[in-house]
């Protein structure tokens, strides 16, 4: 009960750093916005505007990627050696 505990406030935390990490972006977010709309109006193209900022993994998104990148380099190593019976 005290891991689920630890867990949960663990979210709530990374959920907290992460909404004040995009808070703190958000005017670069903004003037890159404004920016590409003030270019395609003076160019007379229509602009595209893609975000730069990107949340951060989760640590079970972290570990998740870790086990199948070590399970995947597992099986090419253990591939040609393993013997199979029938």
């Amino acid at each position: 009960m005290g891991a689920t505990q630890q867990a949960q406030a663990q979210a709530q935390l990374d959920a907290t750093r992460e909404a004040n990490r995009l808070e703190a972006y958000e005017p670069y977010e903004r003037l890159g916005y404004q920016g590409q709309g003030i270019a395609s109006i003076a160019s007379g193209a229509p602009g595209q505007y893609q975000s730069s900022v990107v949340p951060n993994p989760t640590p079970l998104q972290t570990a998740l990627g870790v086990g199948s990148t070590l399970s995947g380099i597992y099986g090419n190593i253990m591939g040609p050696y393993r013997t199979r019976t029938n």
